[in-house]
């Protein structure tokens, strides 16, 4: 009987993987319609309606770009450290210049003095949104590096790459690489080419 309740257990976890996954990859393409303005009473955190354009290769500093990319490899469940955008990145009525990557699939925003600033999502079971201000969340799952994984940044004329290459789940033998791409003009996209996770959740969004 315990046996049975596992895999059922396993078999549900599984389900909502494919049913997150069968909805990212079906989303139909909406425009962005944030609300800048967080000083009245409309909503200005999720107007947004997210895109998937399928054929979108990834910039894949990992391949082309790595001699050049800022290493921001970190442990299990860590921060990395924080890297300058270069231009700032205005979103949630707050302006941004600087950002971290987290192991586990998500990008936080820092660098304000008045402390508004991203926690890291180091819980590696992924929880109901919302759970932490001020962060994009491509993948949020239980991801660890491999011998060949690679957390890597870089800066172009009018956009910026945050890479996640060749991760793997935690405790198994896959590989996932996405980027996040934030554009000069404070919009953004997630980009995935393999991804490979059956033993633990996935939440992707933003807040």
């Amino acid at each position: 009987m315990e046996k049975l309740t596992e895999k059922r257990r396993d078999y549900r976890s599984l389900r909502r993987v494919v049913l997150g996954l069968f909805l990212l990859f079906t989303t139909p393409v909406f425009a962005d319609s944030f609300n800048e303005d967080c000083s009245n009473n409309q909503n200005c955190f999720n107007e947004d309606e997210y895109i998937y354009e399928s054929g979108q290769p990834l910039i894949d500093l990992h391949n082309n770009w790595r001699s050049s990319s800022t290493n921001l490899n970190s442990g299990d469940d860590q921060w990395s450290s924080a890297v300058t955008l270069g231009n700032t990145w205005n979103r949630w009525g707050y302006s941004w210049d600087k950002a971290r990557m987290s192991t586990n699939g998500c990008l936080g925003f820092v660098g304000r003095s008045d402390g508004r600033n991203a926690s890291n999502c180091n819980d590696y079971t992924p929880q109901a949104l919302p759970y932490r201000n001020y962060t994009l969340y491509p993948l949020w799952t239980d991801l660890i590096r491999g011998n060949n994984s690679t957390m890597l940044f870089r800066a172009f004329d009018d956009y910026v790459v945050f890479g996640w290459y060749y991760m793997k789940e935690y405790n198994r033998s896959s590989s996932n690489s996405f980027e996040v791409i934030l554009w000069n003009n404070d919009t953004y996209d997630f980009r995935y080419r393999e991804l490979d996770i059956d033993r633990h959740d996935v939440v992707i969004g933003e807040q």
